[in-house]
């Protein structure tokens, strides 16, 4: 797992330790639920590895919601019926050349 391009304190990419991967993603992305979450949680708090690990996923999460807000502020491009049909006509004369 490769949360941001971010470099350790080592300049290699922070990872989660590898059996709890899956666990440090699901607890970023809230699906992790019982005593797993509860245990992540705990585990989070006190590994040198997966702390930062979670920190990267959650600020790439913020990072792609922001992202999203600002596409979804922007108005959408429609093809008025003129253009599009000008794009059907080039598209069917490019397919009889076949």
């Amino acid at each position: 797992m490769n949360p941001t391009p971010t470099k350790g304190a080592e300049d290699r990419p922070i990872e989660a330790c590898s059996h709890m991967e899956d666990y440090v993603s699901a607890l970023a992305d809230n699906s992790l639920t019982g005593p797993m979450r509860w245990y992540t949680r705990l585990h989070v708090l006190y590994c040198s590895r997966c702390g930062p690990a979670l920190k990267g996923l959650l600020a790439l999460r913020a990072r792609l919601k922001a992202l999203i807000g600002t596409q979804a502020d922007t108005k959408a491009t429609v093809l008025t019926d003129e253009r599009k049909s000008a794009i059907d006509h080039a598209m069917d004369t490019l397919d009889k050349r076949e």
